[in-house]
């Protein structure tokens, strides 16, 4: 994109003078400031048509020589020392004087935007990249075009020089608003797994024509899959089809592969047509393509015709096994156990589950070695591997393993598997509903014990509860729910370990490790980005804390990932266009981001965002209308949230400090020598939490509590003046599920202290002899 200096002079002869002037305005004399008449020399200058260069040259000196100029004429100066004619040591002062009057305050979107892109790309003498990055953000949160083009390319992209990370999220921010397949390509990007509301339905479905192809692709993305829409395989195809014509890249290979699955023979027929096709003309995705057309004729008994396509894919591990397969077996081909063989270990070498177990099962291996790797297969996703697994636990009456490993296979499918977890339940839990949904699925895949059974217990409802997690480790979504990533319940049938509720739906993870998300179909700004899903599947979860609009997830590498409403905390890097004291560059702008990639210990949300707390004794706090805090202090523990405006902390030299969300540069101290403290809720909702700590130094093991409202900080006595807690030392402060607070006495009875919110001021509630 071409970019224009920021001053257009025209000519004229008209003679420039400069003077100090006495301005007559109905009939009073005003006296300009020397600033103020240079800058009215420059508005004259601009508007002449034709100005000799003596006249250029006279403003230009004046200029130079004036001790009293406005940013903007700074600017002007800088503009006229850029130009054809201009020599090497007048163009040396171009960008110094610009930066000059960008730091006293001149703000023009256009005018940074050309020094961006000539510190990027070394147009002019003193040219620095970094400085050119800087003022390329500024140019953009300025809404020059060109420049919200390039950073949204950034966030998109990434860059190692500058550090800036690949938060594709992110890059929304900047894209300008009339660049809709711009827009269109991001949601592709980043919402792969499923689309999110907004960009199917402000973005991609009102857009969808030749005009943006890519929301053409996504149209019938959502389509297919039935995201924000009702499923419809044939508006997907039509949608594909278009997209196909004006060369969208993926879109034949997607509509190829919707047609191949369609139960329509024409359908199918076209599809492999399609994938000739792309086979002829694409030698990139060749491979990719041979292996999925091979499958088809596999599937389809067309054996002679998925052997030729097989042996042509190449280093595949799909298509070795199916070779393996049609060799061992003597499928479209004589058997041949030696070049089965030959294809059984490429596949099992180039990763394929079931290859794998078929070797490891069969190969010459000490016990434990075969143990661990045939778990590390069924972990990948091997039913046979799982199914070998629960028998392997269940011979060694590992009872937990043997269930875990059965509750696997059942998920994946297998019918004995199902029938044997069925007959479990029904002899472990009193409710049958449990037994029944087992034998429902056996039956469905076609087994007659299964329908027995179902036949004999016909009376039963098979109905559980929803939107909790089970006795037997199953999750059931309500209406209206749908699972990321696949959009099925499989997922969800058991060995469930732990749901966390978000800020619209759960977070829920596996006794595996995997965590994904269950999310409500109809509101916005519920589904994490793909990068987002992919660090919870892999990581795992930690805490899951959320304020309604958003929602803050610590993984178990130490990590803190957030989706949701981006001014109340739903990202974690967010540009502070919209408020007058933006990020001085890169690094302040990224740096809440930085210090939340790993190390973090505890978070804990607001009503306007969360805060959380890192290994180093920092606490940042974002969100809150978008803007990112770094809280004053060194500090040990994070207390509050509870999305309320009032947090707290206590710090290493153990002091209880307080601040509001909206002023996180106000710390309260509120009492020192605390070793241990906990938030607890009002329990009638409201506003404000109160605090329960034991106090160090000759107080120690003695329990004390404040009462937070709105930083107004009162003492709350009723715990300190209580003879029943005086008489005793206290330990092990901690937190129930509820958010109360337990603490042990010297007796070993344990007490429950919480906060009825009855009042403003006060107001706990000791409930002694817990066991």
């Amino acid at each position: 994109m071409q970019l224009f200096s920021l001053l257009y002079f025209k000519r004229s002869p008209l003679p420039l003078t400069i003077t100090a002037a006495l301005m007559t305005f109905s009939g009073c004399a005003i006296q300009v400031s020397p600033e103020q008449a240079l800058d009215d020399e420059i508005k004259k200058y601009r508007q002449i048509e034709s100005p000799t260069e003596q006249q250029t040259q006279t403003l230009k000196k004046q200029l130079e020589e004036s001790e009293s100029r406005s940013p903007w004429a700074t600017a002007s100066l800088a503009n006229l020392y850029n130009n054809t004619e201009a020599s090497q040591q007048d163009k040396t002062q171009v960008l110094p004087l610009y930066e000059q009057a960008f730091e006293e305050g001149y703000l023009s979107a256009e005018s940074m935007a050309y020094v961006a892109n000539q510190h990027l790309t070394g147009g002019l003498p003193n040219a620095d990249k970094i400085k050119g990055y800087h003022y390329l953000r500024k140019a953009a949160n300025l809404n020059n075009e060109w420049a919200q083009t390039q950073v949204a390319n950034l966030f998109l992209d990434s860059n190692d020089d500058l550090q800036i990370p690949f938060t594709p999220k992110t890059s929304i921010l900047y894209i300008p608003e009339d660049h809709v397949d711009f827009k269109a390509w991001y949601c592709l990007s980043t919402f792969n797994y499923r689309m999110d509301k907004t960009c199917v339905e402000k973005i991609l479905l009102p857009n969808a024509n030749a005009q943006t192809p890519y929301a053409l692709l996504g149209a019938a993305i959502a389509y297919e899959n039935g995201w924000h829409v009702a499923k419809d395989q044939a508006k997907a195809i039509g949608y594909y089809r278009q997209a196909a014509e004006i060369g969208v890249p993926n879109s034949k290979q997607y509509l190829g592969e919707l047609l191949l699955a369609s139960n329509e023979p024409n359908q199918q027929a076209e599809g492999v047509s399609l994938y000739e096709q792309l086979i002829g003309s694409d030698s990139a995705l060749a491979s990719g393509l041979h292996t999925e057309l091979a499958t088809y004729y596999f599937q389809h008994k067309q054996y002679r015709k998925a052997l030729a396509l097989a042996q042509s894919a190449g280093a595949n591990a799909e298509a070795y096994y199916q070779l393996y397969q049609q060799y061992a077996n003597g499928l479209g081909v004589a058997r041949n156990r030696a070049k089965a063989e030959a294809y059984l270990q490429r596949a099992a070498v180039s990763g394929h589950p079931d290859a794998m177990f078929t070797h490891y099962s069969a190969a010459k291996l000490e016990k434990d070695e075969r143990v661990r790797l045939i778990k590390m297969v069924a972990e990948m996703g091997s039913v046979e591997a799982s199914v070998w697994m629960a028998k392997q636990a269940k011979s060694v009456a590992d009872e937990d393993s043997y269930l875990f490993w059965l509750k696997e296979s059942a998920i994946e499918g297998d019918i004995d598997s199902q029938i044997e977890l069925a007959q479990y339940y029904q002899t472990h839990f009193s409710k049958l509903a449990y037994a029944g949904i087992w034998y429902q699925r056996a039956a469905d895949q076609g087994s007659k014990q299964a329908k027995r059974w179902l036949a004999e217990h016909r009376y039963l409802s098979l109905k559980l509860a929803s939107g909790k997690l089970l006795k037997d480790g199953s999750f059931i979504l309500p209406k209206d729910y749908t699972l990321i990533f696949d959009g099925s319940d499989q997922y969800l049938q058991a060995n469930i370990e732990q749901v966390w509720p978000s800020h619209c739906g759960w977070v829920i993870q596996r006794a595996s490790g995997e965590a994904t998300v269950a999310v409500h179909q109809s509101k916005p700004w519920c589904e994490p980005s793909d990068q987002e899903l992919e660090l919870l599947y892999e990581h795992g979860v930690n805490k899951v804390v959320h304020n309604h609009g958003a929602t803050a997830v610590l993984l178990k590498n130490g990590q803190v990932i957030t989706w949701g409403g981006r001014q109340i905390g739903g990202y974690l890097i967010e540009e502070a266009q919209w408020h007058e004291e933006q990020a001085k560059n890169w690094q302040e702008l990224l740096a809440p981001y930085r210090a939340m990639q790993q190390g973090v210990i505890d978070i804990a949300a607001l009503e306007g965002g969360f805060s959380a707390l890192t290994k180093s004794g920092d606490i940042w706090q974002w969100g809150v209308n978008g803007k990112a805090t770094h809280i004053e202090g060194q500090y040990r523990q994070l207390l509050g949230g509870y999305n309320n405006i009032d947090v707290c902390g206590l710090t290493t030299d153990d002091t209880l400090n307080c601040w509001t969300q909206h002023a996180p540069e106000k710390i309260k101290p509120v009492v020192k020598g605390v070793t241990s403290a906990y938030a607890t809720p009002f329990s009638r909702g409201g506003y404000g939490f109160g605090i329960v700590g034991m106090r160090g130094g000759e107080f120690e093991g003695m329990l004390t509590s404040w009462s937070v409202y709105y930083s107004n900080i009162k003492h709350d006595r009723q715990i300190e003046n209580n003879q029943e807690i005086l008489k005793h030392n206290w330990h092990n402060l901690r937190q129930d599920k509820a958010g109360n607070i337990l603490a042990t006495n010297d007796n070993g009875d344990v007490a429950l202290l919480y906060y009825s919110g009855a009042t403003r001021f006060g107001g706990f509630r000791y409930q002694p002899h817990l066991k």
